[in-house]
């Protein structure tokens, strides 16, 4: 556990660090400035969880065939290749593909997963996952703060600091990580259940309502619509540099983990699961709409209020949902949850950047470089709507305490 918990802390800590300054180095490659280069980031950020949407599935089934150790390391080795790629090219084209084999190398979190399953006894097993995305979101907290200290060097030196950190664990696990899979306990690799859009037979399956499954997905699609007008907001109607991104992206971390912990235990006894949910999706889309029109840096960090309470969304619809199947379903939930939020993690970004794109081109109808915010207002909205009317029945039972940690998907969303 000690070494998967290390896997988990220095990997996130690598995305961490090239977060803030990866636009930085996208327009230094493509020319123009910030607003310039809004759609290809766009792009860029999408190209992460697409890939790891297509290849979780794939080493899944090759650490059931050939056990956990040469899969972790082969991801790590393929991460830290791809680092040290895209901090010595001179070519977008070589970029994407680098970021692209970094998400198809991320998708091995997953087996991280089943190796904490292997090695742990099953009633301590949610403690251990609960410990593995406690560590992925504190990576992801300090990662971004570092990379933007390192940006004062160029923007290529977090990447070569991340190469340095995953290549690090590389060595670690090579000497260190024992197999945890037996070979008597092994599969046979099938071809069979290798598609990653299985996830819709398993949620038609598990009887769950339309609109509850786009609650789901509209609520993640509005956080990561915002993603690229976070890092490129700033730039353009503040002045920020990467640094001060840097420090913004850790503050908002730092905000969001303390909204979780805090109001789910304060607040899920007195308002229930139900009400606080439909209460945080609102709040958290009066914030967005809000910062849209920031005009200070006080107004940013502000807005982190309202994100707090929002912060409660995702791992409330995942314990919500999770209360409609059985024991035996719970892992096979979890994963069409996580190929949910992996698909909204592809297309938000797409749709932010091009909206942020559009607003500060040069021939644009009205400058307006908060219009994804507005947009992920909008979706946040929907969301609501969509919530609203798939629990408004209470079939389930709102008023029972949350699962500690929330489920992993949820987790995995909110960080």
């Amino acid at each position: 556990m000690l070494f998967i918990l290390v896997t988990t802390l220095l990997d996130s800590m690598g995305v961490g660090l090239v977060m803030p300054v990866l636009p930085s180095l996208l327009q230094s490659l493509a020319g123009g400035g910030v607003a310039d280069v809004g759609y290809t980031y766009g792009l860029l950020v999408a190209a992460y969880p697409a890939a790891q949407f297509l290849c979780a599935p794939v080493l899944g089934k090759l650490s059931d065939r050939f056990g956990r150790r040469p899969v972790l390391l082969f991801a790590m080795a393929g991460a830290a290749a791809n680092y040290v790629v895209a901090a010595s090219t001179h070519s977008v084209a070589v970029l994407f593909v680098a970021q692209a084999l970094s998400g198809a190398c991320g998708a091995s979190i997953a087996t991280a997963a089943a190796y904490a399953a292997d090695v742990t006894p099953p009633d301590r097993r949610a403690q251990s996952f609960g410990m593995i995305w406690a560590t992925f979101g504190a990576g992801i907290i300090v990662g971004p703060v570092i990379g933007g200290v390192l940006s004062g060097i160029g923007p290529r030196a977090p990447f070569w600091a991340a190469a340095a950190l995953v290549g690090c664990n590389f060595l670690y696990g090579l000497l260190v990580l024992p197999e945890s899979l037996p070979r008597g306990a092994r599969r046979a690799f099938q071809v069979k259940g290798l598609s990653p859009f299985s996830f819709v037979t398993r949620l038609r399956r598990s009887g769950y309502s339309g609109s509850l499954v786009a609650g789901l997905a509209l609520s993640i699609g509005a956080l990561t619509i915002a993603q690229p007008a976070t890092m490129l907001f700033p730039q353009l109607r503040l002045g920020w540099t990467v640094r001060h991104i840097g420090f913004y992206l850790t503050a908002a971390g730092i905000v969001v983990v303390l909204g979780q912990l805090a109001l789910m235990r304060a607040l899920v006894p007195r308002l229930g699961e139900r009400r606080l949910l439909l209460a945080a999706l609102l709040v958290r889309s009066i914030g967005w709409f809000l910062i849209g029109f920031a005009a200070r840096d006080w107004h940013m960090y502000a807005a982190l209020l309202f994100f707090a309470i929002g912060s409660v969304v995702q791992p409330l619809i995942a314990t919500l949902m999770s209360r409609g199947v059985s024991r035996e379903e719970q892992g096979e939930l979890q994963g069409a949850l996580t190929s949910v939020g992996v698909v909204a993690e592809t297309l938000g970004p797409l749709a932010g950047a091009s909206v942020f794109g559009y607003f500060t081109a040069a021939d644009a109808p009205l400058f307006f470089p908060g219009a994804a915010f507005m947009l992920s207002g909008c979706v946040g909205a929907a969301a609501l709507a969509c919530l609203a009317f798939a629990l408004a029945p209470r079939t389930i039972d709102d008023r029972r305490p949350a699962v500690a940690g929330g489920p992993a998907a949820g987790a995995r969303a909110t960080v």
